[in-house]
Order: C-alpha cells, then sequence, then structure tokens
C-alpha cells in the first residue's frame, strides 16, 4: 500500500511533481509526455474515459506498475530523508484475511503506537535531551488522538457496527474496500492516491470522506467517474482524454481549476470559443475561394492562378502555425 518507508514522520510540505511522464505496457503507448504539479493540499481529480491512463497514472507515481512496464520522464515525491511517503487506494488490501479487524487497524498506526512507547521510555529525568526529541515527534503525530481518530474513522466509514475482532477473511467485499480506505486514512502518508474511493461508499461516507479530503495537509490525486464526488471533492481537475482544448495545457494533459462544475463549463467556453473560431475559418476561406474565382476570370499577365486546393494547403499551413505559436508562447 506505500511505496516508501523512508521516513515514519510526516514529510512537511510534501509537493508531487510529474515532468514528461511516458509510459508504455506491452507494446501499448498508456501515457505520453505529462506534466503537472500537485501542491500541498491541493485534491486534483483525474477524468477521462476508461483506458485513458487514470489507474496507470497512480501506479506509476506509487511505483507498483506491472513488470515489464517501461517509463520515461520522472516523478519527484522528495529525496533522502525527505521522501514522502506516497500512499495508494487500489484493489490490493493491505491485512491478511486471517488478521482481525483490530489488528489491521494497529498495523496501519503502528508508527504512533512507537512513538507513544519511545515517549515513555524516554521519561527519564537524567535525559532532557531524548525526551524533548520524543515528546516533540509525539505532539507532531498527535498520539494521544489515535484511538479517537480510530473511532471516528470506523463510524464515519460504516464500519463501527462490526466487532473488530472478526477477521478481515469474514468481511464482504464492500467492508473489506471500506476497511482498506481506513487503513490508508489512518495511516497518513504524505501523498494520498485514491483510485475510485467511492465505489463502495454511501451517502454518509462519502460525506465524511469528502471531510477527511478537505482537511488532507499533503498533496491528493484521485481518480473517480463519481461526477459528484469529483464536484465537492476536488479543487482542480487532470483531463486525461486527448481533446484539443485553448484552456490550461500543461504537458499532454488539460489541468482544470477548481471543481468538476467548474471543469464542465470552463470546457463549454471552448467548445463556444471552437465554434466561433471555426465559422470564421469558414468565412475567411469562402473569401479566398472567391479571390480564386475572380482570378480565374481575370487572369493575369506571366502567372498561373493559384489553384484552390493549394490556397486550401496554405491557408490550414498558416492556421496550425499559428495554434502551434499560441501553445508554445
Amino acid at each position: 500500500m506505500l511505496s516508501s518507508t523512508a521516513t515514519n514522520t510526516a514529510t512537511p510540505d510534501a509537493v508531487l511533481r510529474i515532468d514528461g511522464l511516458s509510459v508504455q505496457i506491452a507494446g501499448t503507448h498508456i501515457l505520453t509526455n505529462l506534466s503537472f504539479t500537485v501542491a500541498p493540499g491541493q485534491r486534483i481529480g483525474l477524468i477521462g474515459e476508461n483506458g485513458s491512463g487514470k489507474s496507470t497514472l497512480l501506479h506509476a507515481v506509487h511505483g507498483s506498475l506491472p513488470r515489464g512496464a517501461t517509463t520515461a520522464g520522472t516523478i519527484d515525491t522528495g529525496s533522502g530523508s525527505h521522501r514522502a511517503r506516497v500512499g495508494l487506494l487500489h484493489q490490493q488490501v493491505p491485512f491478511a484475511p486471517t488478521d482481525t479487524i483490530e489488528q489491521a487497524l494497529e498495523s496501519a498506526v503502528a508508527v504512533e503506537r512507537q512513538v507513544a512507547r519511545d515517549l515513555e521510555a524516554a521519561a527519564d529525568p537524567y535525559d532532557e535531551k531524548a525526551y524533548a526529541i520524543a515528546l516533540d515527534l509525539a505532539e507532531r503525530l498527535d498520539i494521544w488522538e489515535t484511538d479517537s481518530r480510530i473511532s471516528a474513522m470506523l463510524a464515519g466509514l460504516g464500519l463501527s457496527h462490526i466487532p473488530t475482532g472478526r477477521t478481515t477473511g469474514e468481511l464482504s467485499g464492500g467492508q473489506q474496500a471500506r476497511l482498506s480506505l481506513a487503513w490508508l486514512l489512518l495511516n497518513r502518508p504524505d501523498i494520498l492516491l485514491l483510485d475510485e474511493p467511492t465505489n463502495h461508499l454511501d451517502d454518509a461516507a462519502t460525506t465524511y470522506l469528502v471531510s477527511v479530503l478537505s482537511a488532507w495537509k499533503g498533496p491528493v490525486l484521485f481518480a473517480s467517474h463519481d461526477r459528484a464526488f469529483l464536484d465537492i471533492a476536488a479543487s482542480g481537475i487532470v483531463d486525461l482524454d486527448p481533446a484539443p482544448s485553448m484552456v490550461g495545457e500543461d504537458g499532454g494533459v488539460t489541468r482544470y481549476t477548481g471543481n468538476y462544475s467548474d471543469y464542465l463549463a470552463a470546457r463549454e467556453d471552448v467548445r463556444v470559443r471552437w465554434e466561433r473560431q471555426y465559422r470564421d475559418e469558414q468565412a475567411e476561406l469562402k473569401r479566398l475561394r472567391a479571390g480564386v474565382r475572380d482570378n480565374h476570370t481575370v487572369g493575369h499577365v506571366g502567372a498561373a492562378p493559384r489553384t484552390e486546393g493549394k490556397l486550401a494547403k496554405k491557408f490550414y499551413a498558416d492556421r496550425n502555425a499559428k495554434v502551434v505559436s499560441r501553445r508554445v508562447n
């Protein structure tokens, strides 16, 4: 579930930077030259048709692409002791079927439990420095609220009615999915990745998840087909569909500021502008064709009239040059 255990404490101000990322699996290009950044506290929703590469992108960031996949470009989550921990919610659960619910949850908060033990061991009047270090870490992790966090998470995700002594293998598929989500959120990775997180949530659990994500301090990147969830959870949208656009283009993807409704409004604005541009182009082409007919009628001394085919090629070549110039500059 976590791609890095380089540090057991939260990395301050973790940032996810993707630069020129391309992914090829089994000879098929899934992602091509993607570049965008997710800053602390941003919640970026990935949208696109099935097969556009949403899950592939999440696994690439997490470091769990299938064997044989080839990548180009960079994914920056920090370096050395400052490398961020990356957590991904996906189909593989982070606990064994023989684990009880309590054991699964305790593994999620193992860091907090260890820090509590370290703080107790450092409570020696002759080792003030060790105690101060342990206390600082304990305060940053807010270890005294660990049990309350577990209880709130179980209640929020609709699992509090299930005895914690029950094994996870006895749970339904939906309950296992919700327990996996609880595990990941309790584990508190620096960078949070979610693949269709609302698939097994009712409205109340979805509302609770939104409240947790809204308070999340690190970058959040999630894929979802749930338009209502995208509308209330996302602070920005990245569209992976390869469609022409005139707003927010950023290295192979189109990024929109705001929630899903803002995205739809921006897309509509783009459509209207393209239609207006198309009408203007057709009017200009009609004018040029009329000029060609006039040239055929009047003629020019010593020069053959330009054919309509050549004129159209030049018209669209000039148009494409302008589009490229606008997007590059």
